[in-house]
């Protein structure tokens, strides 16, 4: 990679993830190289950004919380590529793609839970979801007015006292009640699910 002739907002912010120590240990090597080539531009920035949080920590004489990893972690995951095109493609064969990616994540029906509607059968008053669920966030008991399927993409999920972990699948059957549903550490999940169902709290 040769020495960048100016600050860009993509060298700004490896420059920050650099400083905090976030890169994963490639990016942080291949970033050692480019400094060695001698890059001005991205050391002055990681200096720049190493004497903030420097500054950060004396006047207040703590360590960063936990929650600003996982927040600014949370962010990264969820950052759009210029690149990736619109949110939504049809084609005229019938094919509808939807890049996630790019899609803004709305609050969901309980503290914590947030989420991305992928698709709106209104055939059969069925949704398909994206729910990410914060760290000790839960669904309030509640009774399936139709077939639920939910498959865990990251984190654990608790159902009836069963941990679900990544690539674990749930079905649950119409008029099946529920008890709180709760994620500990938190997750993310695809949920297709009546939009008839009851709340039971």
């Amino acid at each position: 990679m040769p020495p960048h002739r100016r600050l860009t907002d993509e060298v700004a912010e490896s420059a920050a993830l650099y400083a905090l120590g976030l890169l994963s240990e490639s990016e942080h090597s291949s970033i050692d190289r480019h400094l060695a080539e001698g890059c001005s531009i991205c050391q002055s920035e990681i200096s720049r950004c190493g004497d903030s949080l420097a500054l950060w920590s004396e006047q207040t004489a703590v360590s960063p919380p936990a929650s600003l990893r996982r927040k600014l972690l949370e962010s990264l995951h969820e950052r759009q590529d210029p690149k990736a095109g619109p949110p939504l493609l049809s084609a005229g064969s019938g094919l509808t793609v939807l890049r996630t990616t790019k899609m803004e994540w709305t609050p969901g029906p309980t503290p914590g839970l947030s989420v991305k509607v992928l698709f709106d059968d209104s055939e059969h008053d069925m949704r398909t979801f994206l729910v990410r669920m914060a760290p000790g966030s839960l669904y309030p008991s509640h009774r399936h007015k139709a077939v639920e399927e939910v498959y865990v993409l990251e984190g654990e999920f608790q159902v009836e006292g069963i941990e679900l972990t990544a690539g674990d699948f749930c079905l649950s059957a119409p008029e099946s009640v529920h008890p709180n549903t709760f994620s500990n550490s938190g997750c993310l999940l695809i949920v297709k699910a009546s939009k008839h169902d009851e709340v039971l709290r």
